[in-house]
């Protein structure tokens, strides 16, 4: 019988998962992941800015569109229409508008994509 060393085959393991998360992500995974536009027709900084506390719903879509994605978030009563958008100094930015079961913007959240950042997730630039 051929004894093996699990410590070294957990090693082994371990580095094969990490080098497929690195040629995954270096291959371009993002936030939205592979199938989402790079932006949203039309968003800019400005627009994102616009966004304030207490917006209606319509108004959101009427001033910055339609969303990529819609999450919803049953623990907040909430659903996140998800943005992005190239900011004024060049970043992909992501960018969150949460919008309650009231029909109103409760938050917003704006996550800068930086070439250091793409397996951090980005940063958050609360709004």
């Amino acid at each position: 019988m051929m004894r093996t060393n699990r410590r070294h085959h957990g090693v082994q393991c371990r580095l094969a998962t990490w080098a497929t998360v690195v040629a995954v992500c270096s291959s371009g995974c993002t936030v939205f992941g592979d199938t989402a536009p790079l932006r949203s027709p039309g968003l800019t900084y400005d627009k994102a800015q616009s966004i304030v506390i207490g917006m209606s719903a319509g108004m959101v879509e009427a001033t910055i569109g339609m969303p990529l994605r819609r999450s919803r978030f049953d623990n907040l009563k909430s659903t996140a229409w998800e943005y992005r958008y190239v900011d004024a100094w060049g970043y992909v930015t992501d960018f969150s508008v949460m919008i309650g079961d009231n029909g109103l913007v409760v938050d917003k959240v704006a996550t800068r994509i930086t070439p250091e950042d793409r397996f951090l997730g980005g940063r958050s630039l609360r709004h």
